[in-house]
Formats: structure tokens, sequence, C-alpha cells
């Protein structure tokens, strides 16, 4: 299936792009438009993180991600997810603060939250950073995000998987 989101990619939208591709469709094709496409416009694919009047976009005070965990019951079937959705908007923090000059990351988090959201929002912007192509921005991300999965799974004390992650291309 086609799924259209805006073409600017950073730590909300990759999330949102790793959960369609590791649990709700594998075999999704992302399809990046402008940021400003009004969803309604969509006519050939499922509008997800553009606009704010589509099912799967940022409204009400939630990301695009959360949506898309909540309509597949993502959190619900897995704890591991379940950890990462309370960890995400700490990682959003300090993804936010490193767009501003002289930001200290440990700053925008409040204390006692968890080191992998700083790390986890370091990395992320490392790839903003590093790519303007959004396939690949959503590709690197995807590993990114398969590591962070593997390792709270493993703070939950699950089985380790090994990803293929040729199988597993998050890019569109």
């Amino acid at each position: 299936m086609r799924w259209v989101t805006g073409q600017r990619v950073w730590g909300s939208r990759m999330l949102g792009g790793w959960m369609i591709k590791r649990f709700v469709d594998p075999k999704a094709e992302f399809v990046y438009v402008p940021n400003d496409t009004d969803p309604a416009t969509v006519k050939d694919g499922t509008p997800w993180h553009i606009g704010s009047t589509a099912e799967l976009s940022t409204h009400d005070g939630h990301a695009a991600w959360y949506w898309i965990s909540k309509k597949y019951k993502l959190a619900e079937k897995d704890p591991v997810i379940a950890k990462m959705e309370a960890m995400f908007p700490l990682t959003r923090l300090a993804y936010v603060a490193m767009n501003e000059e002289n930001a200290v990351i440990d700053d925008a988090l409040p204390p006692g939250a968890p080191l992998e959201a700083a790390g986890l929002a370091t990395v992320l912007y490392g790839v903003t950073v590093a790519t303007k192509d959004p396939g690949e921005a959503m590709r690197l991300s995807g590993i990114i995000f398969d590591a962070t999965y593997e390792a709270l799974r493993a703070q939950l004390g699950r089985p380790r998987q090994t990803i293929d992650h040729s199988k597993h291309a998050v890019g569109g």
C-alpha cells in the first residue's frame, strides 16, 4: 500500500514510518509530498503526518505516530512499543532542543528522564543533518528504531531477535 507523508522527515515522522513498515504494512511504499499538502487531495494512498485533518496526523495534542499506534493497537499488543511510546515524547523534547543555538540537551529533559531519550534524539537529529533525502532518512532511522526496539526488548527480558534489514528497508 502507498503511504503519503510530508517530505521533511524528522523524529516523529521517522517513528511513524518505522511503526508502519515494521508492524502495520511491511510492504509499505512511502510517497513524499510537500508538508503543506491537504490530506483530502491524496487520492492514491493513505495520508499520514500531513495536515491536521487526516486520521493519522498530528492533532488533539498527539503526534501522528501516537494515532498509528492507537489505530493498530501496537502498544496494546507489545510492551516494548509501550515503553518506546513512553520514552519518545522525552526524545522529542531533546530533539527540539538540538535545533536551538547553544542548547544543552540535558536541560530540555525533566529530571530522571531515561538516558535513551537523549541518545535517540542525538542519532535521529544526526540523520536529519546527514541526509536531506526523505527515503534515506526513513531507511536509516528504521535501523536505529530497530536497534532501540531490540535494546528495550532485552531490558524487558524478552528473547533477542535478529532483523534482516535487507527485507525490512524502511525507505520508500
